[in-house]
């Protein structure tokens, strides 16, 4: 249904500029690295990311000991999702100290990373896991790029899902291990390795999780004895949920860290000060740049609505607690996750059209959501044909052309969007035999139902592609 809608030229003016700032956050203008001191004020920002750089990012806090024996906090980056992928580690004075390409070239996707001291010598070493498009490859490194063990695989080495790390005294032997998580066949495993690869323990399978990509896991010792439960925050696809397990499998506690019906996933640390346990959660990809502070029993603690970048901003953020000062008080760290839609095959989001077949589909993580049959323009009128990205969103639009309203409205082009089937001044609404017709004016119809899933699944800025 092409659409006119009162206050037109303000309408597209608004439009234009909303996708505007959408593309501009999308595409770097707000990567800085933020740190917040315990009363959530900004103390310090670092720039580490070029501002035209598009992929993903990932972030840790390392402890380093020079030769003379002081240590420091520094900062380890992995850029993934472009031609080379990177870890690049700077000083608190924002200065790049090293940098190195983890995996073999041709591996272009995302790059996990964790941090832990697995030699007790006081320095952190830097775990690193091969994400999507990648083998489940486990690499250890030392601060300087160089690799400390054998590299191990997390499972089978035809498996290309991508995994995620890391690390944490699960049997409270004193040392840390190698935890891994992979999502293979719809099922979510996480296992248990020492430096070597030698696994541990038993694989730990997550129920009630319905993710298009493994889980994140933190570790935090509940009980004060020394064992560190394990934590997984479910991905994308899935409720935003962070479920808690003892290392025999037995749930301890599961809680949402946002509405239910947020499906991008949740990054999250876990840590303890004082004896007390905190879980700082950063919305993933597809979310706002939302801050939420739990302990570790689920209850909200801090500013519930504390936002690091504009709210616009939707490429989901990583998050990490540390004592970067040496004085006894936490800083809260915070980082875009993702700059950037990318090339297709990498589109966390994506609708695509047929015409011909007057099918919608959508993905997540290049995998099939949903499909649904439409109703595109008629001929005469018929629906552009191209790329696109959604510029605005309206939960019932209004047609001051036809008189008529279309609920859950998706623009994607001047006066075109997506939309469910429209309901007309004298309340009659288009009836579902409608769809798998070319009969609109040019919009693309859903169903009831349907329109309102897809509107809360797509942030302005998802790429829609048509064609015939």
């Amino acid at each position: 249904m092409k659409i006119l809608e009162k206050g037109t030229i303000f309408g597209l003016i608004l439009s234009f500029f909303l996708f505007l700032n959408i593309f501009i956050a999308q595409a770097g203008y707000v990567p800085d690295l933020k740190v917040h001191n315990n009363d959530l004020e900004l103390s310090k920002r670092f720039n580490f990311v070029d501002d035209d750089f598009t992929g993903s990012l990932r972030f840790k806090v390392i402890n380093f000991v020079n030769p003379s024996g002081l240590s420091e906090k520094r900062f380890v980056l992995s850029y993934g999702r472009t031609d080379r992928p990177m870890i690049k580690i700077f000083n608190y004075q924002g200065q790049l100290v090293k940098e190195w390409q983890p995996f073999a070239w041709g591996f272009v996707g995302d790059i996990s990373l964790a941090v832990a001291d697995l030699d007790n010598d006081g320095s952190d070493e830097i775990i690193a896991g091969a994400g999507r498009g990648g083998g489940p490859q486990i690499i250890i490194f030392d601060q300087n790029g160089q690799q400390e063990y054998d590299f191990f695989w997390a499972t089978e080495q035809g498996y290309r899902q991508g995994v995620e790390v890391a690390a944490g005294d699960i049997n409270g032997n004193g040392e840390k291990e190698i935890i891994v998580s992979y999502l293979q066949e719809g099922e979510q495993t996480i296992k248990f390795f020492n430096v070597f690869g030698e696994k541990v323990a038993d694989s730990l399978m997550v129920e009630g999780s319905d993710n298009f990509e493994p889980v994140r896991v933190g570790l935090l010792d509940l009980g004060n004895d020394k064992v560190e439960e394990i934590l997984v925050g479910f991905s994308s696809g899935s409720v935003p949920k962070i479920k808690i397990y003892r290392l025999d499998g037995s749930v301890i506690n599961e809680f949402l860290l946002y509405h239910e019906s947020f499906k991008g996933g949740v990054n999250f640390v876990a840590k303890s000060f004082d004896h007390e346990n905190l879980i700082v959660s950063g919305s993933g990809f597809s979310g706002g740049p939302h801050v939420r502070f739990f302990n570790g029993f689920g209850y909200l603690k801090k500013d519930p609505a504390f936002f690091v970048y504009d709210k616009d901003f939707r490429g989901g953020l990583e998050v990490d607690v540390v004592d970067l000062n040496d004085d006894g008080k936490m800083e809260f760290i915070f980082l875009p996750q993702t700059l950037g839609l990318g090339e297709p095959n990498f589109w966390h989001k994506h609708i695509a059209i047929d015409l011909s077949e007057q099918q919608l589909k959508y993905y997540q993580n290049n995998k099939l959501v949903e499909s649904y049959s439409v109703s595109s323009g008629r001929r005469g009128m018929e629906t552009p044909i191209g790329e696109f990205r959604l510029l605005a969103k309206n939960q019932r639009a209004y047609s001051a052309k036809y008189d008529l309203y279309m609920p859950w409205w998706m623009s994607f082009k001047k006066g075109y969007g997506i939309h469910e089937l429209p309901e007309w001044a004298n309340g009659y609404k288009e009836g579902q035999n409608h769809l798998g017709w070319p009969v609109s004016h040019g919009c693309v119809r859903l169903g009831v139902g349907n329109a309102e899933n897809l509107y809360h699944w797509s942030p302005v800025g998802t790429p829609v592609v048509i064609k015939r």
